[in-house]
This record gives structure tokens, C-alpha cells and sequence, in this order.
């Protein structure tokens, strides 16, 4: 699922397979760890964006996908196994691709005009994710995130250009359908932060959502 403010999680993770989820549906984007499209729909939205590498690839690549109308779903009968994490756990140096690469798709993806009215709320989460790589001693990739986006902001704009020419579909249409909270794993933050950061971040979607869909 893609979330108003760039994080990306998976719906219903660990809940128990009980053949309650067994009908197709609409997703915000596929999971890299299983995509499966045609050869003609690489060739509109384009390949994987090289400058991600680890991390919300899969994310841009759908979320570019849907704003040229073509839309990701859930395929249930569609089973994978996948050793989560394998690579880096849950490491400082994963924590700064994934914020890198967040930070890269909200200033690609959303307009100026989107992202001029999300932004007091969206100060107000980056002060929270502040706070949550200091809890957990990765205050160094967060702060290497930034710079690295300062650094690479004439690609970015260059980028942020080429897919703003590329939207067939508005910002406001794909975001009524963005969930306001997100799924957080209990291997990463308990489960007190988790309910309380859900709970600030629901809001303040929200009250971006009604500011932009104004």
C-alpha cells in the first residue's frame, strides 16, 4: 500500500492466511518481491528508476504506473516465499535507503501545487521520523538521506519534470484512495510507538487529504 507521505508497507502482514483475502483487488503498487506484467506496460511507464537501487523501487515504479492510469492488484491465488530483510535487517544502512528513496519519490511524484498544500503536515511527520531514527541510533542515516537529496536535486527536478509531463491521472484522484495509516513491524518499533504514531499520522493525512482535494 502507498501512503499519503511516501511510506510503503504491506497490507494485512502476518495476519493469518485464513482465505479471508482470496478475492482480487486494487493495490496502491506490487511488491518487487512479486511482479508480474507484460513487456508493453514496461514500455509506457518505463523500466525501474536506477537511482532507488534498494528500496521503494517497486513503489515508484507503481505509483508512476497509476498516474498514467495503469492500476496494481492483489492476485490471491498468486503464492511466493521470500526471506525478508535477508540482506541488511533492519540496519542503519537500510534505514537510509529507505528514507533516501521516500524522500526522492514525494519530491518526484507530487506536484508543486500537492505538495505546497501537504506541507505543514508533512513537516510534522518528517519531525516524527526525526525523532523515531533517534530512538533507534540511526540519526547518521537520516541526516545522510538529506544531505544525499541535496546533493542529487538537479536530477531530482530533472526527474520530477519528466514524470509530471508523463501524468495522465491527477494527484488528487490517486490519493482518495490512500490509506491514512501504516503497517509497522513489531520487529522494528513496539507496540505503544506504533499505535501512537498511527494515530498522529491518520490525522494528519487527513487533514492534508482534505487541504489538497479542495
Amino acid at each position: 500500500m502507498l501512503h499519503l507521505f511516501g511510506f510503503g508497507f504491506a497490507k494485512n502482514k502476518g495476519d493469518l492466511d485464513d482465505d479471508c483475502h482470496n478475492q482480487i483487488e486494487e493495490i496502491g503498487y506490487a511488491s518487487g518481491t512479486c511482479l508480474f506484467t507484460s513487456s508493453s506496460v514496461f514500455n509506457k511507464i518505463g523500466l525501474f528508476d536506477s537511482f532507488l537501487f534498494l528500496y521503494h523501487d517497486d513503489l515508484d515504479l507503481g505509483w508512476r504506473a497509476a498516474q498514467i492510469g495503469i492500476k496494481s492488484y492483489y492476485v490471491p491465488t498468486a503464492i511466493i516465499y521470500h526471506a525478508e530483510s535477508y540482506s541488511l535487517k533492519w540496519s542503519s544502512r537500510k534505514f537510509f535507503w529507505l528514507e533516501r528513496n521516500r524522500r526522492y519519490c514525494l519530491l518526484t511524484h507530487y506536484s508543486k501545487n500537492t505538495y505546497k498544500k501537504m506541507s505543514s503536515c508533512l513537516f510534522l511527520v518528517e519531525l516524527m521520523v526525526w525523532m523515531f531514527y533517534l530512538s533507534k541510533g540511526f540519526l547518521g542515516a537520516k541526516i545522510k538521506a538529506e544531505l544525499d537529496i541535496i546533493k542529487n536535486r538537479n536530477f531530482i527536478s530533472q526527474k520530477y519534470q519528466e514524470i509530471e509531463s508523463k501524468k495522465t491521472v491527477s494527484d488528487k484522484e490517486l490519493i482518495k484512495n490512500f490509506p491514512d495509516e501504516i503497517f509497522v513491524p513489531k520487529n522494528v518499533s513496539g507496540e505503544i510507538w506504533s499505535r501512537t504514531f498511527n494515530s498522529i499520522l491518520s490525522k494528519l493525512s487527513k487533514k492534508a487529504k482534505d487541504r489538497i482535494l479542495q
